[in-house]
């Protein structure tokens, strides 16, 4: 039996090993990565859906290759896996094969029994909310970014933990948080209002939440708000994507760039502003542009150490006699 600390109000939970027929095990139709889904979810149909994915087959390759779990699931005493959802679908499959005489060197019944750890009866699903949030939001087996934000959403929304509850509780910084139970709300709002059902948008909105000045304006005009649905959906970040969103309110401050980005994009509006700033657009000008801002910056100490046959004085000969040259190759005088 083992011990696990959750909240210390309530005292620690236990959990027990145990050995299981793989057959008694149940997947979790509350599963995070399902919340998005309108219905519930049968297991089979969960099974599917997990077995699609990239990291499903990973596993299953390791798991072949290993004949085993290296990781325990976790479950309930009713049979329904808390965490390790991924690694019974596997196993599954890696019995189906198995019965069928399929993989060489492993036994037909290999993948029959599962070894599991059990959680006590009295665990809460507050409490399982919050372990859960640290294993796959805080820990080592992180949930992506929507599924982390849905699951700080429910806490802070549906648990009514405040910001500084959840910081303390899975040791992550406050403004995180909120960053993220900020941006999945936005989500759900532009989800509904569009009546786009591309849950994947959530990551325009994490960008959205980490510039303070773009915040400000989002939370504080509605007609903004609507605007920013409207380039969503319209596509209009169409040169890096949800990290266009760094670029916005530069963007929205140079005039030419703001009308090429609502007519067209953001890889026009982009392509307006390196006009003005070549820097923007190549690492070569971007390098100049910093040289001269550091000559101009040169403090006057400095200059007036400058010695006829110094090192520094040959560089800055160096650099006129590049700059002499480059313009000359390139026809102007």
């Amino acid at each position: 039996m083992a011990k696990i600390h959750i909240d210390q109000n309530r005292g620690a939970r236990t959990t027990r090993e145990e050995t299981w027929p793989l057959s008694k095990l149940r997947l979790d139709t509350q599963n995070v990565r399902f919340r998005h889904v309108d219905k519930i979810m049968s297991d089979q149909e969960i099974e599917n859906y997990i077995w699609t994915e990239n990291d499903t087959k990973d596993l299953y390759r390791a798991v072949i290759a290993s004949g085993g779990l290296s990781e325990k699931p976790f479950i309930m005493r009713d049979g329904i896996v808390k965490e390790g959802n991924r690694r019974v679908v596997v196993l599954r499959k890696a019995q189906q094969q198995a019965k069928q005489g399929k993989l060489k060197g492993i036994s037909k019944d290999a993948f029959d029994e599962i070894t599991v750890d059990v959680f006590s009866d009295d665990i809460t699903a507050e409490e399982m909310d919050v372990w859960l949030a640290r294993v796959h939001v805080t820990g080592k087996k992180e949930w992506g970014a929507l599924n982390q934000a849905d699951h700080l959403y429910r806490l802070y929304n549906d648990r009514g933990y405040s910001y500084e509850r959840i910081r303390d509780l899975l040791g992550m910084g406050k403004a995180e948080v909120i960053r993220k139970i900020s941006a999945y709300g936005a989500t759900r709002d532009y989800l509904r209002e569009t009546k786009d059902s591309d849950v994947t948008k959530y990551s325009f909105f994490e960008e959205l939440y980490k510039k303070r000045p773009l915040v400000a304006l989002y939370e504080g005009d509605p007609s903004f708000r609507g605007k920013v649905s409207e380039w969503i959906r319209q596509g209009k970040f169409d040169l890096t994507g949800a990290k266009d969103m760094r670029q916005l309110m530069e963007v929205l401050n140079d005039k030419d760039a703001k009308k090429a980005f609502e007519s067209k994009g953001m890889a026009a509006a982009v392509f307006e502003m390196q006009k003005k700033n070549p820097a923007m657009g190549s690492s070569t000008f971007k390098a100049v542009d910093s040289a001269l801002h550091a000559l101009k910056g040169m403090p006057r100490g400095e200059v007036k150490d400058l010695r006829e046959n110094s090192r520094e004085v040959e560089l800055l000969g160096e650099l006129r006699k590049e700059i002499d040259q480059l313009l000359k190759d390139a026809g102007i005088d």
